[in-house]
């Protein structure tokens, strides 16, 4: 039994147990269920990374040895989007600088990369999904 499946099964036998013990069920169960479901919604882009589509690097913003970079791109479709690259300690993502280097030399050309980003993009509070690694198409 895989992790993932062995904590729901734990999560869904606590959460039974505490409405036997409370004989509550209907007034329970609905808000435990929004509440579990929100956070899995809301804490999944920060551990599940995901591929973005085929881009093209427009621009960059950051100089070497700052430590905290955006690129800019662009995808087939005409969509744009900021990508932070940063360290990424507890992912083991230590070289932003490095690819940072990549993707300079990368700006207005027609190369096209795929990026493994993590979280999400917060417009409120000006955060961005960070890059975790890349390919070239």
């Amino acid at each position: 039994m895989g992790l993932i499946k062995k904590i729901i099964v734990a999560l869904w036998t606590g959460f039974v147990g505490l409405c036997k013990l409370t004989k509550e069920r209907p007034k329970i169960m609905v808000p435990v269920l929004l509440v579990l479901l929100f956070m899995g919604w809301w804490v999944k882009p920060y551990f599940w990374a995901t591929w973005t589509g085929p881009a093209t690097v427009t621009s960059t913003q950051g100089e070497a040895g700052e430590g905290n970079y955006i690129v800019f791109v662009e995808y087939a479709d005409g969509s744009k989007e900021s990508i932070q690259n940063v360290d990424c300690w507890w992912r083991f993502k230590i070289n932003s600088t490095d690819i940072q280097a990549e993707m300079k030399g990368a700006e207005g050309k027609d190369k096209t990369y795929r990026f493994k980003v993590l979280g999400r993009r917060l417009h409120i509070w000006s955060s961005y999904r960070n890059m975790l690694t890349y390919e070239r198409e």
